[in-house]
């Protein structure tokens, strides 16, 4: 039994992050853009998109932080976690008062998260692969049109996501090797 809850399609929705490109979408300019968005938007000093599999990777980040932060950490740490379990956002507006995560070590020490806010990222079946969120250190709410502009950006995240899976198959079948007959 895992230490994390997980999704009632687990199997198929990992085999979905592996099928698809977010896992190997890091640092790609485009999602960059996004996240210093909902940065911005929501007035938050970290914002990242992640993939959730059974660990969570960090696709882009946005922020202080971005250098300091692993790229890669247990799932059993994250509110990313939680988040694909929803089809909406998922809020958790002060992380000291939720028993789920006061004591988790990305409250209790680095980052210090005391405030988070994330969208599901899904593919076309979908399958929540990730999530768009954004973090503070200070217990906060976010207004109606900050949690519209999330989930707007998370819908533009979920498209693009999509254009850079096609680009990648692109890539692919260009890239075949070419076959000699003997």
């Amino acid at each position: 039994m895992c230490a994390f809850p997980v999704v009632y399609n687990e199997e198929v929705r990992l085999s979905a992050v592996v099928e698809g490109c977010f896992a190997r979408t890091v640092d790609d300019p485009r999602l960059d853009r996004l996240t210093r968005l909902a940065a911005y938007i929501t007035n938050c000093p970290l914002a990242l998109i992640t993939t959730v599999s059974t660990v969570v990777d960090l696709n882009s980040v946005h922020g202080a932080l971005k250098e300091t932060l692993p790229r890669r950490f247990p799932r059993e740490w994250s509110l990313c976690n939680y988040t694909i379990l929803e089809k909406d956002l998922f809020i958790v507006e002060d992380t000291h008062l939720d028993s789920r995560f006061r004591d988790a070590p990305f409250v209790t020490g680095y980052p210090q998260v005391r405030f988070y806010a994330g969208v599901p990222l899904a593919d076309a079946a979908s399958n929540r692969l990730g999530s768009l969120c954004v973090i503070d250190h200070i217990p906060r709410q976010l207004e109606n049109a900050q949690l519209l502009a999330l989930r707007d950006i998370g819908a533009t995240v979920n498209e693009l996501m999509a254009i850079i899976r096609s680009e990648w198959e692109n890539r692919a079948q260009t890239e075949k090797p070419l076959q000699t007959t003997a």
